[in-house]
């Protein structure tokens, strides 16, 4: 409705800018109140009807639209659209290794927010879950945005593969928290196999 009637309706100064203005603003942390989880539904149509009732009132006004939001609510949108989409990513790939880890350890390191994340990437979550969209850890976002940064690098190569490897690993200083882990049980893996042969040469 704002920006239609910024389309239709003239403006005041023409090529002027006015410096100081006292018009009410509205700011990001009006429209964090109105979804806040405690709400309850009256409260929250109530909170509804009263942004409502201030955009009408400064319509009549004839307020401009870059009058009327606060400079700052355009940090909450100061993401890329690709930081976007691979934190959406990432949330389902959390979301299906979640599945298959007993570990409460490694559930711990891949595990992101539960509900509400307030990081520029994960708007696009905020906005479209309804509890069922997953928060992944920032370890797994920075992992895959390095993989991201790497691969359109060389994406029209036709050794696309193995340059995005080694771009990858030549350029970014990523610890995998896993790798303890993961080489204590391949020793652990011989280890077993050698008490096997062993155990096949002792008479019981």
């Amino acid at each position: 409705m704002l920006s239609m009637y910024s389309i239709l309706k003239p403006p005041k100064t023409g090529n002027c800018k006015i410096l100081d203005s006292n018009t009410d603003k509205i700011t990001i942390t009006d429209l964090k109140n109105i979804f806040n989880e405690n709400n309850s539904t009256s409260q929250r149509t109530e909170k509804i009807n009263i942004l409502q009732n201030r955009i009408d009132s400064m319509i009549e006004e004839d307020t401009e639209i870059d009058d009327i939001f606060d400079n700052n609510i355009h940090n909450y949108f100061k993401s890329k659209v690709e930081d976007c989409v691979i934190y959406y990513i990432c949330g389902f790939i959390t979301k299906n290794l979640t599945k298959k880890f007993n570990c409460d350890a490694c559930l711990k390191m891949i595990k992101g927010e539960q509900n509400y994340c307030n990081r520029p990437e994960a708007a696009l979550v905020n906005l479209k879950s309804r509890g069922a969209l997953t928060h992944p850890n920032h370890f797994i976002f920075n992992l895959l945005s390095s993989v991201e940064q790497s691969l359109s690098k060389y994406y029209d190569n036709p050794d696309v593969f193995l340059l995005t490897i080694d771009d990858f690993f030549n350029s970014t200083n990523t610890v995998f928290h896993f790798n303890y882990s993961l080489i204590s049980n391949k020793d652990q893996n011989k280890v077993n196999a050698k008490k096997k042969k062993c155990s096949k040469l002792v008479n019981t």
